[in-house]
């Protein structure tokens, strides 16, 4: 089992949101004395063999997952061509995570593609073996609930979630000013449902003299 304290860079470098190649990233993990770095792309696995390829020869432990674009219900999403997603974060465990991991990304696609391609909890809990999830970022649906001050319906989506998943969930939160404003009911949550909080480091790019070109690529992407 990967002790996710440990979890040193957990990266979205995808969908022109971030930039930094798979080598670049694993350079870094391995220039600041990491062991492990997980690449967690929005959507997306196609940089898991880079990464296999680039940890293997620096002696670094690859995590494999993904950051994955999610609504309540596909169903209602087509039917209100609703474009507004939450973000979740899903790493593969084992073997069987792995080939759920791959599952998902493809029922994304398939079935999900509206805008970007999305899941929903019922493809993601039929799915859930071997994988471990985080409640997501800044735009994750339990953050949503918890910036509207809704901590009851938090709770609800945070037990939901630990009735399928028990031990592979985990509240997420990061170290930036923002999360500062959700922290306490995040940890009333954790303690009140017993779901210990995992703490990622999002970056989007790798060095600080990249941050201009950080934002030139936002302004083509929007």
């Amino acid at each position: 089992m990967i002790d996710f304290i440990d979890l040193h860079l957990h990266s979205t470098f995808s969908a022109l949101d971030a930039f930094g190649l798979p080598e670049q990233i694993v350079a870094r993990a391995k220039s600041i004395g990491r062991s492990a770095v997980a690449l967690t792309d929005h959507g997306s696995v196609s940089g898991i063999v880079q990464l296999y390829k680039a940890c293997t020869a620096a002696g670094i432990k690859p995590i494999y997952g993904c950051e994955m674009y999610m609504v309540p219900s596909i169903k209602e999403m087509f039917e209100k061509s609703e474009r507004e997603k939450s973000h979740i974060t899903v790493i593969a465990k084992d073997n069987v995570g792995y080939s759920n991991l791959l599952k998902l990304v493809g029922l994304s696609y398939h079935e999900g593609f509206y805008y970007r391609p999305t899941i929903d909890s019922r493809m993601l809990f039929e799915h859930n073996d071997g994988l471990f999830v985080f409640s997501g970022c800044w735009t994750g649906m339990l953050q949503k609930a918890l910036q509207k001050n809704d901590v009851d319906a938090a709770v609800t989506m945070a037990k939901n979630f630990k009735d399928i998943f028990h031990d592979r969930y985990y509240l997420e939160t990061q170290h930036f000013p923002l999360f500062r404003k959700t922290f306490d009911n995040l940890q009333l949550i954790s303690e009140k449902l017993g779901i210990p909080i995992v703490l990622t480091c999002d970056p989007h790019y790798l060095e600080e003299k990249q941050a201009t070109m950080q934002e030139i690529l936002h302004a083509i992407r929007d």
